[in-house]
């Protein structure tokens, strides 16, 4: 932890506002750096925080407010106007996205090298790390190579794709894993038209992979290590993992997608 500033509210309580990290596993962590808020003490006219140079992840303190866990979140398609938790890479092209009607149109980016990830992507972060990511999707590749679904992603080469696209010999439902030179496929599946319902059920260690054709069950379509999507691992990376919606293509396209909804939430908002 770091980046320390000392705040005293207007109830005469002290605090350090700062930055640190929640580990996954051992030292790493793909939720990246994010604020915290730490009681202080005065003694003899020093601020002590935490103890022994340490401190937990939560205890109770003298907030004055009630604080509640964020409960299922979902985006509103049916308004054109983004909200608050979108992310996009470097300045969002609007002219790659259209809202409203009860839906979000992906217009696809063409794809400049084997991991680029184009233009085409809204996000959200990922506020712990168990949590659920769905969203249901229409999408109708035209040409090899064409793609669409949901991304999770820490930067350029190192992220997981979980698309339905467009190959030579058909339409398929793909998982895609990318780290650094480290590329592989685990899940080549089958899929006809219509909608389509991707799910992502992520936890400390792993990230699990559902889908669901219109009608049918959810089925596993494989697992993912959350390391290889850690600051630790990628190295000159802070900021942690987000997942949203993307559509890519390896040249030109007539296809786009189209998303119907994507929410994000703890585990037992889905029960």
């Amino acid at each position: 932890s770091g980046h320390g500033d000392l705040i005293e509210d207007h109830q005469g309580n002290w605090w350090m506002v700062h930055l640190a990290v929640r580990t996954a596993r051992r030292t790493m962590s793909h939720l990246g750096r994010e604020t915290f808020l730490t009681s202080v003490t005065w003694k003899d006219g020093w601020p002590y925080v935490g103890g022994n140079k340490l401190e937990t992840i939560e205890r109770e303190g003298p907030l004055w407010a009630g604080q509640e866990r964020v409960q299922l979140w979902s985006a509103d398609f049916s308004s054109k106007n983004w909200e608050a938790p979108w992310l996009f890479l470097r300045e969002r092209r609007d002219s790659l996205f259209k809202r409203g009607d009860g839906k979000l149109s992906l217009i696809p980016s063409v794809q400049a090298d084997g991991t680029d990830i184009g233009s085409t992507f809204a996000a959200v972060r990922p506020l712990d790390f168990e949590c659920i990511v769905e969203t249901e999707l229409r999408f109708c590749p035209e040409q090899t190579g064409d793609e669409a679904g949901l991304l999770i992603y820490l930067e350029s080469k190192f992220h997981y794709r979980f698309c339905k696209k467009r190959l030579d010999d058909g339409v398929f439902l793909v998982l895609e894993k990318t780290a650094e030179d480290f590329k592989q496929t685990i899940c080549f599946a089958p899929v006809r038209d219509g909608n389509i319902w991707l799910r992502i059920e992520c936890d400390r260690e792993q990230y699990h992979f559902y889908y669901a054709l219109e009608g049918g069950p959810f089925t596993l379509a494989g697992t993912a290590s959350t390391r290889f999507l850690s600051c630790e691992i990628a190295g000159k990376c802070f900021t942690g993992t987000v997942v949203g919606l993307y559509a890519l293509a390896q040249k030109q396209t007539s296809a786009y997608a189209e998303a119907k909804s994507f929410s994000i939430g703890p585990v037992d908002a889905y029960k």
